[in-house]
């Protein structure tokens, strides 16, 4: 089986370009690359390897000194070209990453809030008192916390696993929308709101990855 899994590049510059990355060597000698062609990578066989050389060496993309081969200049150049290229979107890559993982420490427990808590409620979570939630979190560590509200002669269960990703809740603003959207209601923004008050690790941990990983939730 062949040693690369991707398709090479189909002109003959490219090609000679490709094949000294894959090999990791400056100055092969003829014999080395015929057999990295034909049994390393298995690219073509030996009649095809020697093919290939001698149209190397004849249009100038392979210079032939002392049975050693060595890339001429322009295409030293182009390396260097590609190369830097290829350093520099890799730093570009972690720039971003790096950026990317600042912003998430930057936000706040109120930033994550803010986002997953309609408008339309905002008014009606703060309504909630603080003294009328209940909370069982048997282990910060598993991520499941149990809120219950008693209000007005009515007791409201909201159930979080933070493992398994699921939030479930039965009210009469914990719409089907507001299920698929990953969206809170009053209820449930004011259990997070004793969490926390309590457990402020725990619920700011919770509220991001609803927030960032929102499709790996299911709210129900």
């Amino acid at each position: 089986m062949p040693i690369f899994q991707f398709e090479p590049p189909s002109n003959l510059p490219d090609f000679v370009l490709y094949i000294w990355h894959c090999m990791g060597k400056e100055s092969p000698s003829i014999p080395d690359l015929k057999f990295f062609l034909s049994f390393r990578a298995k690219l073509m066989p030996p009649s095809k390897a020697q093919e290939f050389i001698e149209n190397a060496l004849r249009d100038g993309l392979l210079v032939n000194k002392n049975n050693i081969l060595l890339l001429p200049d322009t295409l030293q150049t182009r390396q260097a070209e590609q190369e830097q290229a290829e350093k520099e979107r890799i730093q570009q890559t972690f720039v971003q990453q790096v950026r990317k993982e600042k912003a998430l420490i930057a936000k706040t427990f109120n930033d994550y809030f803010r986002e997953i808590l309609p408008e339309e409620y905002k008014s009606k979570t703060f309504v909630i008192k603080l003294k009328d939630i209940r909370l069982e979190v048997p282990d910060p560590a598993l991520e499941k916390v149990k809120g219950t509200i008693t209000t007005e002669g009515k007791t409201i269960e909201v159930n979080i696993d933070g493992k398994s990703n699921k939030l479930t809740h039965s009210c009469e603003f914990f719409t089907s929308q507001h299920q698929i959207a990953r969206k809170f209601c009053p209820h449930i923004g004011a259990i997070f709101r004793s969490l926390q008050k309590d457990l402020p690790d725990l619920a700011l941990r919770l509220l991001r990855s609803m927030v960032e990983d929102k499709a790996k939730w299911h709210f129900s």
